[in-house]
């Protein structure tokens, strides 16, 4: 048994399909979590100054976060130091959290 196909509307399926996948491909993220980000990452950063703050002996409020290069500095120094790293010693700080965060 043969099957049939015809060929003009096979190349003409083709820019739909095409269409079709780019603009769901394109839409915007609609999803509401994306308005909460901002308070998590501002406590989060609250959290770290903390951390700055009791593991340097300064007070916290000399503490600055640059988010646009993503580091922490001590106000009045050339302390800086990187989200990423200080966010990593501070999850890795099971002694520091006993102490400071321990309810």
């Amino acid at each position: 048994m043969k099957l049939f196909y015809p060929k003009a509307g096979v190349w003409a399926c083709l820019p739909v399909c095409a269409l079709l996948v780019l603009t769901a491909s394109c839409k915007k993220n609609s999803n509401p979590e994306t308005a909460v980000v901002a308070p998590q990452q501002f406590l989060k950063t609250d959290t770290l100054r903390q951390f700055l703050s009791v593991t340097l002996g300064v007070a916290k409020d000399r503490i600055l976060y640059n988010p646009d290069q993503k580091e922490f500095s001590v106000t009045n120094t050339s302390i800086h130091f990187n989200a990423q790293s200080i966010e990593a010693r501070y999850d890795n700080a099971n002694e520091y959290k006993m102490k400071y965060e321990h309810k």
